[in-house]
């Protein structure tokens, strides 16, 4: 009988070769005649290490960022740093890393990183956490405590996130809807209406 373990860490990142794993996968959970919930579990668990590569891979052709020893930030001078930056990221797949040149206001090497062009096209910049898994756990924490999120999350792509993790994401999240909120116009009069606003305190956060 085949093993169906609750994780799954494909052994060879290749995903030609993992696209083939997944299908040895099937025909022996057919061989074996395993349960439905056995055979979700097993096939997704699969298709995140497969995820995994690929982000691997997307990852690695980015390149290194490297737009010249200078380059124009805002009408000023930004200089490269002496070397490629590593750069952690987490995503739904897992954890990865990869190295990027950055730009700083001046020649010194602590001096303030003003652009990071790789992580700027991604669309990720400073952030540590990928814009689909901070979605993904504000869904899970929307209506629940966050330690519950986190275990949540948890048993569904096998990664464990802190509940600080959780509650920095909310007041990042939470930063970017009240800008969003402020660059809305004001509707006409005619077209408001009453509201009541009433304060509550909602698992620590205020609402």
């Amino acid at each position: 009988m085949m093993s169906i373990s609750g994780t799954f860490e494909a052994c060879n990142s290749d995903p030609a070769q993992i696209v083939n794993e997944l299908k040895d996968f099937v025909s022996q959970a057919v061989s074996d005649e395993i349960g439905m919930r056995d055979f979700e579990r097993g096939l997704f668990d699969r298709l995140l290490a497969m995820g995994s590569a690929l982000t691997e891979e997307f990852l690695r052709k980015q390149g290194n960022g490297d737009c010249g020893e200078t380059c124009e930030v805002a009408e000023k001078t930004a200089y490269r740093s002496e070397k490629p930056a590593v750069r952690r990221l987490r995503t739904i797949f897992g954890e990865h890393q990869f190295e990027a040149f950055v730009y700083r206001s001046g020649k010194h090497p602590n001096s303030r990183i003003v652009a990071r062009p790789v992580g700027s096209r991604l669309g990720i910049d400073t952030q540590q956490y990928s814009p689909l898994l901070q979605e993904i756990t504000m869904t899970f924490c929307c209506e629940q405590a966050f330690h519950v999120g986190a275990e949540t999350f948890e048993t569904v792509f096998n990664q464990k996130l802190s509940v600080d993790t959780l509650e920095r994401t909310s007041r990042v999240l939470g930063k970017q809807a009240a800008e969003f909120l402020d660059s809305l116009s004001n509707p006409p009069e005619e077209e408001e209406g009453e509201l009541l606003v009433h304060t509550a305190d909602g698992k620590g956060v205020p609402m």
